[in-house]
């Protein structure tokens, strides 16, 4: 919260307050959502807030002491994104508001239904898969690649050469994303379909 009030009082965006600090802007955005800073850029986030070191050092450990216990990325998050194509593993992610206007990549954990079997026998059809846009995406992880006004693929992250995103599929040929807006990791995912 100290964040997005330091921001607003700045009048700046989340780019801007990025590249300032040389931060990777989704970091700084979940940062805000409630991700703990690691040690090592706390020194860049109480200059940012006019605080000393040791000051957000404490407001990391409060931060800790006030975590419920057992609440978790199931309570948390909302599904967003449906499959447009199963035999391609393409999702269409509707328009969401946030502070500073639309945006068809969603902030913070969310969940999307495997309808399509590209992923199989990683990611089953007729389950969930969760997403954590904080988590920095690594080749080999499972991942939501968005593209272009709510476009998306779901794949195995094999490389990025610039704006190029490659994804295998299990069985399928590769799928390369020409102009990719952001990559998320799926960090959990169902093994057998929820009842209901």
């Amino acid at each position: 919260m100290l964040l997005a009030e330091r921001q607003r009082a700045l009048h700046m965006t989340e780019r801007a307050v990025a590249e300032k600090y040389g931060w990777v802007q989704q970091t700084y955005s979940a940062w805000k959502r409630g991700t703990l800073p690691r040690p090592d850029v706390r020194d860049a986030i109480a200059d940012f807030l006019g605080l000393t070191r040791e000051e957000v050092d404490k407001l990391c450990e409060e931060a800790i002491e006030r975590a419920a216990p057992g609440i978790g990325v199931f309570d948390t998050a909302q599904q967003h994104g449906k499959v447009s194509d199963r035999k391609e593993g393409r999702f269409k992610f509707e328009p969401i508001q946030h502070g500073y206007g639309v945006s068809y990549i969603p902030r913070g954990r969310y969940f999307v239904r495997i309808e399509t079997n590209v992923m199989e026998p990683v990611l089953l059809y007729g389950t969930r898969a969760w997403v954590d846009p904080a988590v920095w995406p690594k080749p080999g992880n499972e991942v939501i690649v968005h593209g272009a006004k709510g476009t998306a693929w779901i794949g195995r992250l094999e490389a990025v050469e610039g704006q190029k995103v490659r994804l295998s599929r299990y069985g399928l040929p590769d799928v390369v994303v020409d102009s990719h807006e952001a990559i998320h990791v799926i960090v959990l995912a169902e093994r057998v379909m929820a009842a209901g």
